[in-house]
């Protein structure tokens, strides 16, 4: 056998050796790699139980929670039918104690807020105490998301202003507006409780408000010439009592009204003629 060829097989074995050397593992290490692998296998199987045991407790909780959400939405129906019986009961006393606000007040004649000479005439307290405790009762209803009517607000702000809470009619007679716009007489007393607050310019507000509404209606323009009147807005208050005799010409006193801011403003002839003017037809009202 040549030599070269002797020596390469010679040059591989020792390669093989070599390899061999160093796969070689060590009956000692061959054991720790055994239990090493034995052990992870137990821990493996010890997280697996524990998921399955996780995952069943998972299960009997949800079981006893679907039972629990199934009592509360029993619960719930019941609920639900018993408040659609109390709103039903609640519903037919609201109508009732609309239709006895209304009966008591016309029996009270709850005194005019345009009219002076009626506005500070007294009321029967013990009618006065039962309006008020028809109204609170109205005012609960209320409360509950139970709509009343328009009117039933206007008729509890009236209430509520001639038992001095004048905050409480303010809110009630807003509301009557809110719910129709075309309420003018509500319009009104909020101009007028504005004005006794020392809002004026919130009660100017809502009876122009009112005046977009319904121009010709004369007590909107007659309310403003006496609140401008008040702030001594001479000019304004002229012209809102000029829309009343305009409106409303029979308005006798609203020609003696004129002649004093006449007067007030230095115009000696208008102021004249309107007091000429006054006199003429209070003489042929007699």
């Amino acid at each position: 056998m040549p030599k070269y060829i002797y020596d390469n097989k010679i040059k591989k074995n020792k390669q093989k050796i070599t390899s061999y050397k160093n796969d070689y593992i060590s009956k000692g290490e061959h054991q720790n790699q055994v239990a090493e692998l034995e052990q992870r296998l137990k821990e493996k199987e010890e997280y697996l139980s524990k998921e399955r045991l996780s995952k069943e407790d998972c299960e009997q909780k949800m079981t006893a929670l679907e039972q629990k959400v199934s009592v509360l939405e029993d619960k719930n129906l019941d609920l639900k039918t018993s408040l659609k019986e109390s709103t039903e009961f609640m519903r037919g006393e609201k109508e009732m104690l609309e239709g006895m606000l209304l009966l008591e007040r016309k029996k009270v004649l709850l005194p005019s807020l345009i009219l002076s000479e009626t506005k500070n005439k007294s009321i029967d307290t013990n009618a006065l105490k039962k309006l008020v405790m028809i109204k609170d009762k109205l005012k609960s209803i209320a409360e509950m998301n139970i709509d009343l009517k328009p009117d039933t607000y206007f008729e509890m702000g009236l209430v509520s202003y001639y038992n001095k809470q004048h905050e409480e009619a303010i809110e009630q007679w807003e509301n009557a507006v809110s719910l129709n716009k075309n309420n003018l007489k509500a319009y009104i007393c909020l101009g007028i409780v504005y004005s006794e607050e020392n809002m004026t310019d919130n009660a100017v507000k809502v009876l122009k408000r009112a005046v977009e509404i319904n121009p010709k209606y004369s007590t909107l323009h007659l309310v403003l010439a006496r609140i401008y009147e008040q702030k001594d807005a001479l000019d304004d208050a002229i012209y809102e009592y000029s829309k009343v005799l305009e409106i409303t010409p029979e308005t006798i006193d609203i020609h003696n009204n004129l002649g004093t801011l006449y007067e007030k403003k230095g115009l000696k002839e208008e102021a004249r003629k309107a007091f000429a003017q006054y006199e003429k037809l209070k003489g042929e009202k007699k």
